[in-house]
């Protein structure tokens, strides 16, 4: 159980003066139970604060003036957190390498003018375009160095709103920032920067994958899925997953030069599995493996007939080599490892 890591999550779907979504709770939801699940965040329940209205809630909401969560819920929750890894501090200050932080938000965005991206507060309205700029509390938290991580995923548009400025966090600066204590970060947005995200069956594309890319990106030699092998799963899978909207979705992961972040305990399943990938009838060109979409694996030629190999658990894309013809793969010639040996019709 990390005892010291912290999660604030923030799903909308009411927008009284925009228009509601349909998906956004739900992710965040999803994301609070990663965190709880023992084989995925490992928190304690109560280390979880979501700022969330219930449906009910959201349901008697009939204007802005009333509609919540509002800068002031999350702000509260995120200071929360920060106290009670300061107190930790106190009494332990070798805890402090335990210690995270997840700030997790889902709803509609922008980016400012002056902004990388932010969340759309439930408030929100033409003239008054509230909202919670996410480098600027990523910032904040890593200033006063309470937490040695700070981790910021927002599945939320990034279409840029010029005339909205960005805003800071209303929340004072730490008096005393833990000195001799240098935090480090990652940030992960669902879209590129003035890009929209979509919603598919009433969830976010860039929470599905994130959650996905938890259980099933590359391991790194310990087992681990870190950020560095996150990254390329997500952005491979939301890429893959929007190929045919009008406009394709591009998430980004950033991450704090040489942060080593690994989310969840190294496993020990995490072995190779034979997998033979079958071609469609009369396909004969010669085709290439990217795992996570960006490393290599290797090159086959079909006219051989199906390819049987060895592969870890992540996701793949098969592709026809350069100079060769397009052709329309199953699912855009992704497919996933899981565990078990399988097949793959492509």
């Amino acid at each position: 159980m990390n005892q010291h890591h912290h999660a604030v999550v923030v799903g909308i779907n009411r927008y009284p003066a925009l228009s509601d979504l349909t998906g956004a709770r739900g992710d965040a939801e999803a994301f609070a139970g990663w965190l709880e699940r023992p084989d995925g965040g490992a928190l304690p329940a109560s280390n979880i604060r979501r700022v969330m209205a219930t449906e009910k809630e959201e349901a008697s909401f009939r204007d802005s003036a009333v509609a919540t969560p509002v800068r002031e819920q999350i702000e509260d929750a995120i200071a929360a957190s920060a106290e009670a890894a300061k107190l930790a501090f106190r009494v332990a200050p070798s805890v402090w390498d335990e210690g995270r932080l997840y700030l997790y938000v889902a709803g509609h965005g922008l980016a400012p003018g002056g902004g990388e991206g932010a969340l759309y507060l439930a408030n929100a309205r033409e003239g008054a375009g509230r909202h919670l700029e996410l480098a600027e509390y990523r910032k904040w938290c890593t200033r006063c160095a309470f937490f040695r991580e700070v981790i910021v995923f927002a599945d939320c548009c990034r279409t840029r709103e010029s005339t909205v400025r960005a805003l800071a966090p209303t929340l004072d600066e730490c008096r005393s920032p833990l000195v001799d204590r240098q935090s480090t970060w990652v940030i992960g947005y669902g879209s590129g920067l003035g890009d929209p995200t979509y919603e598919n069956d009433s969830r976010g594309y860039f929470t599905a994958a994130l959650l996905e890319g938890f259980d099933n990106a590359k391991a790194d030699e310990t087992g681990a899925v870190t950020a560095a092998t996150l990254g390329p799963y997500v952005k491979t899978a939301v890429a893959n997953a929007t190929k045919g909207l009008s406009h394709p979705q591009t998430a980004e992961l950033f991450a704090d030069a040489g942060a080593h972040v690994v989310f969840g305990e190294p496993s020990a399943t995490r072995g190779v599995q034979r997998v033979t990938i079958a071609f469609p009838g009369g396909y004969a060109g010669r085709v290439e493996l990217l795992s996570n979409g960006l490393e290599l694996v290797g090159a086959h030629d079909a006219a051989t007939g199906p390819w049987s190999l060895p592969l870890e658990k992540g996701l793949y894309e098969i592709a026809p080599c350069a100079g060769e013809p397009e052709t329309a793969f199953a699912d855009h010639g992704l497919f996933r490892v899981i565990g078990g040996d399988e097949n793959v019709q492509l």
